[in-house]
């Protein structure tokens, strides 16, 4: 599969999250193409959208091979508990805020 291919499924296995078409891409590009998964994974990594592809596809067993999704997950789980700890720090500096009586605005996914 060519680079661009590659890129091609990224991009349609994000997109999966609110597209059923992305999806039924997705297996499409599988299913025809000869997918470099180790290459795959490396992308995936790099854009950082790993954790994202686990959780569109993980209940579709269709595009991703067992030792894929699992590589996808670890990476899902890891982010998680990487934000766990961002959300404890917050929870500190919230409460110094508010101690302080300094007014604080959260913004995305923080709040």
């Amino acid at each position: 599969m060519i680079e661009r291919d590659i890129d091609r499924l990224l991009l349609v296995s994000v997109k999966a999250r609110c597209d059923k078409e992305a999806l039924d891409e997705a297996r499409r590009i599988v299913r025809d193409g000869q997918v470099n998964w180790e290459r795959f994974l490396q992308q995936a990594a790099m854009h950082a959208v790993a954790p994202l592809i686990y959780d569109t596809l993980r209940d579709d067993s269709d595009p991703l091979p067992p030792w894929v999704k699992q590589d996808l997950r670890t990476a899902y789980y890891q982010t998680a508990a990487r934000n766990m700890l961002f959300y404890e720090e917050l929870a500190a500096i919230i409460r110094t805020f508010n101690q302080a009586s300094i007014p604080l605005i959260l913004l995305k996914g923080a709040a």
